[in-house]
């Protein structure tokens, strides 16, 4: 930022100017600055500067004045830091490994997000205003302890990489399917029984790992993943694949382990299985 004084560009988090030493009030500094002071308070540490957001990284970046990415993985949250709510060019966040158990009401008021890590937390639902959330692309939701999501979530029309594993689900919402831009979804490990009729919309799916679940049959509308190339299905209930399944026509490799052996012999009669690696 610039001095008010002297117009020497120093550091947006600088206490006074080291040129003419002039001391900066609070009101002086960039607002995303004050935030980050609200954030440091909290936290009781500072936290460093960093050209880029990576796995684990605890920091912050900043572009002109204002923080684009936050790193604040591990660091023992228990609630939600709320200044977070006030970074309007936030693109990428990482909250991992923490004891997170709620997001707040208007979290979705976080419009530039674009990568958000919340893995490893103890979140049990998520806010309707999550929907809002437009420029989302990657979000990784695992090892929390979601039961269900809610109906806004087929908002989320940018979003091309989504991990739920590890949750509690029982359902999907019926909007699921208007992830129009979703290529990738891990959501083994959870409770799921059936799958809305409307998944078939996933029109970008290339990969997806539904192992682990309680899954018994899965809606016609399935055969019309048409980009799909990964399937995994191990340690479901399944005992009989839909005839749609021969509509699959990318279908590369697909995994049915500890399912019902109905399923092994019906493989064999699939239109797509001369390509398929099983």
């Amino acid at each position: 930022m610039k001095c008010p004084y002297c117009g020497n560009v120093c550091s947006p988090r600088a206490d006074f100017c080291p040129q003419c030493g002039e001391p900066f009030d609070k009101m002086s500094k960039p607002e995303d600055t004050r935030i980050i002071e609200e954030l440091e308070e909290l936290l009781g540490k500072s936290i460093p500067s960093t050209d880029k957001i990576e796995w684990d990284t605890f920091g912050v970046k900043v572009d002109n004045d204002e923080i684009t990415e936050l790193g604040l993985s591990a660091c023992e949250l228990t609630t939600f830091p709320e200044p977070i709510l006030k970074l309007k060019s936030l693109q990428a966040l990482d909250l991992r490994a923490n004891q997170i158990t709620e997001l707040p009401k208007s979290f979705g008021q976080l419009q530039s997000l674009q990568k958000l890590f919340l893995y490893n937390n103890q979140i049990t639902a998520l806010p309707e205003s999550f929907g809002q959330l437009q420029s989302l692309q990657n979000l990784n939701l695992s090892w929390n302890q979601l039961t269900s999501l809610p109906e806004s979530f087929g908002q989320l029309q940018s979003l091309q990489i989504l991990s739920l594993s590890f949750n509690q689900l029982t359902t999907l919402p019926s909007s699921f399917g208007k992830l129009k831009a979703l290529q990738k979804l891990w959501i083994d490990n959870n409770q799921l029984t059936t799958l809305p009729e409307s998944f078939g919309q996933l029109q970008s799916l290339q990969t997806l790992f539904l192992s682990f679940n309680r899954l018994k049959a899965f809606p016609k509308s399935f055969g019309n993943l048409k980009a799909l190339q990964i399937l995994n299905l191990d340690s479901n209930h399944l005992a009989i694949l839909p005839e749609s399944f021969g509509q699959l026509q990318s279908l590369q490799n697909l995994s049915l382990e500890s399912n019902q052996n109905k399923i092994s012999i019906q493989i064999k009669k699939l239109e797509f299985q001369s390509k398929l690696k099983t």
